[in-house]
């Protein structure tokens, strides 16, 4: 039994790596708060490069004139799998949003974490000349409805929604039965979403009787295989169960069978 039970996992795990081969996925990262431009290139390797997973990593300052400016987002998209944001209040060069919007209209995948709930929104202001912005990212695209988020002082903890149980992302992710989840940010107000999301994980602030969906899928009009969560704290790295969500993500909109575990330790606390 043990024999046949190796031979199973060694398969699975060969599976896995054939179909992630060649895989590529952009990775926009162009935000200061969370520190993604170093939490998601370690993810990256040591999560999903050892499953032969490529990547390209697309960078803006956190200040200055250059912030708004993806250098090498236009090329790379040219053959990319799969696009990543972790972006926040940029405007795009007006070729770079360009090349942004026909991505996702070819219908290919996407996943935003944290403030890519609002990436090309500049609060109301305009784009500086020669940039472009895409307001209704996160309704059009994400399935979502943005509109800040609850004190920082305040405890927050996930768990996964029960109708959601079986859900591949939501594989080797404990059940709301075995107790909370520490997070490490600020708890998004993201409701309501739209009629074509569905919640994959609750989150939940301490004093805050509403709890709010911190990740989710979506299906927007141009059919792509959409996932967001609001969370992606640097300390939500350190989370065994969120990097297995993440992760999971990532093989899904792909179209890949979710892993369901993580080459991190176990430091949940």
């Amino acid at each position: 039994m043990r024999s046949i039970n190796a031979v199973l996992v060694a398969s699975l795990f060969v599976s896995l790596l054939i179909g992630s081969e060649k895989k590529k996925i952009v990775f926009v990262l162009a935000e200061k708060e969370y520190r993604t431009a170093e939490t998601i290139p370690t993810f990256f390797k040591e999560e999903l490069a050892p499953l032969g997973f490529g990547a390209d990593f697309i960078t803006a300052p956190p200040e200055g004139p250059e912030r708004n400016n993806l250098k090498g987002l236009t090329k790379a998209l040219q053959n990319a799998d799969l696009l990543f944001l972790s972006v926040r209040r940029r405007a795009p060069t007006i070729v770079q949003m360009k090349a942004l919007r026909a991505y996702v209209e070819s219908g290919k995948p996407v996943i935003g974490i944290r403030t890519s709930s609002h990436p090309f929104h500049l609060r109301g202001k305009p784009a500086p000349e020669g940039h472009s912005l895409w307001e209704g990212f996160d309704p059009d695209i994400l399935g979502g409805n943005y509109s800040g988020h609850h004190g920082n002082n305040l405890k927050t903890w996930f768990q996964t929604e029960p109708t959601a149980k079986g859900h591949p992302i939501l594989k080797g992710i404990p059940s709301a039965k075995t107790g909370k989840i520490p997070s490490g940010g600020s708890l998004y107000k993201t409701t309501p979403l739209a009629p074509t999301a569905e919640v994959l994980v609750n989150g939940f602030a301490e004093s805050i009787t509403q709890n709010q969906p911190v990740a989710w899928t979506h299906k927007p009009d141009s059919s792509n295989r959409v996932f967001y969560t609001s969370l992606g704290h640097v300390e939500d790295f350190k989370q065994k169960a969120f990097r297995i969500l993440l992760l999971n993500a990532v093989h899904w909109t792909l179209e890949l069978p979710c892993p369901g575990k993580s080459r991190f330790p176990n430091k949940e606390h």
